[in-house]
């Protein structure tokens, strides 16, 4: 327990003793005794901080899961996070031994840890690093052999950008290009019926993966790979069949679903790679995927404002 606890391991165990010999105790008074004999006159601080994430494990209306990220527990105020920092300065203040001191500061490390991964005290982070390794802690996670050093506090703040920016963001973006996609066609089908019905197509079923998000949850937890790779593919194939559809002759369609999938596939891997891969080293993916999805739905209202310009034009003449 030493090499990974830094989470109240030593209560639980407690806990866990005392109700294999009589389930029928009294668990508060139980619980007490220990925080009590554990932690020092200070222990009412940590007894309140452990009833806080009792009250309030996720954000209002939202459900933790065993695959919930760091970002998305505790559904704690700018109040509370500012509240749970004094209780833990008390508890250490209070301690009446170097030992139960020591015993605070361990258990403050999931305090630390959640702040780290929510952005909080920035400026504590190496020194969290350090004094995990200093209390010699050596997993973090379950299956870890990296430790410390393998911790990387800013995955789940992106993916917070990813989830409740980029991506409502760019259902926005793709609603504008489902506008425009209709004035287009409305437009179009007047004079010319096939040079622009395909702007249609491509940009609906985008708004629809974008919506039913199959892109985000396969790519991110690396489960459901076939719906990933089908409906990226699907998308590609539209776009290939976009850009048939306005050329003129064999080789140009030919030419034009090339280019135009083409490009797609680029924007869309571009971003993915260099904010995923190169930027957060692999912890970005929902950033990443986000403002592929957003840039690639800006193309797509540049590409449509332009040719609705030309229509109205020809329209106008």
């Amino acid at each position: 327990m030493a090499q990974c606890d830094g989470e109240f391991g030593e209560l639980r165990s407690y806990l866990l003793s005392k109700l294999m010999q009589n389930p029928y105790l009294d668990y508060d008074k139980t619980m007490n005794e220990f925080l009590e004999a554990y932690y020092g006159k200070g222990w009412e601080n940590i007894r309140e901080f452990i009833d806080m994430t009792i009250e309030k494990p996720v954000e209002e209306g939202e459900h933790l899961m065993i695959y919930s990220a760091m970002s998305e527990t505790l559904g704690f105020t700018e109040r509370d996070v500012e509240a749970t920092d004094v209780l833990w300065e008390n508890a250490k203040a209070e301690a009446e031994t170097e030992t139960q001191k020591n015993n605070v500061i361990r258990s403050e490390i999931c305090w630390r840890l959640w702040k780290a991964y929510n952005g909080y005290d920035r400026q504590d982070n190496e020194k969290l690093i350090e004094d995990i390794k200093a209390l010699g802690i050596t997993m973090t996670h379950e299956g870890d052999s990296k430790g410390a050093d393998g911790l990387n506090f800013y995955g789940d703040s992106v993916k917070r950008w990813g989830d409740e920016i980029l991506f409502p963001v760019s259902i926005v973006f793709y609603g504008i290009c489902v506008a425009l996609s209709v004035l287009c066609a409305v437009f179009a089908l007047k004079k010319k019926p096939r040079s622009y019905i395909y702007l249609l197509l491509p940009v609906l079923i985008g708004v629809f993966f974008e919506i039913f998000g199959w892109h985000r949850r396969a790519y991110i937890a690396w489960r459901d790979i076939d719906e990933y790779a089908l409906t990226l593919v699907l998308i590609v194939v539209l776009y290939a069949v976009a850009g048939a559809v306005t050329g003129r002759g064999l080789k140009k369609r030919i030419l034009s679903a090339v280019i135009t999938s083409a490009l797609w596939f680029a924007f869309y891997e571009a971003f993915i790679l260099i904010i995923n891969n190169v930027i957060f080293k692999g912890n970005g993916a929902s950033l990443a995927i986000g403002a592929a999805f957003a840039f690639t739905g800006i193309y797509s209202i540049f590409v449509l404002a332009v040719n609705l310009e030309k229509l109205i034009k020809e329209a106008k003449k």
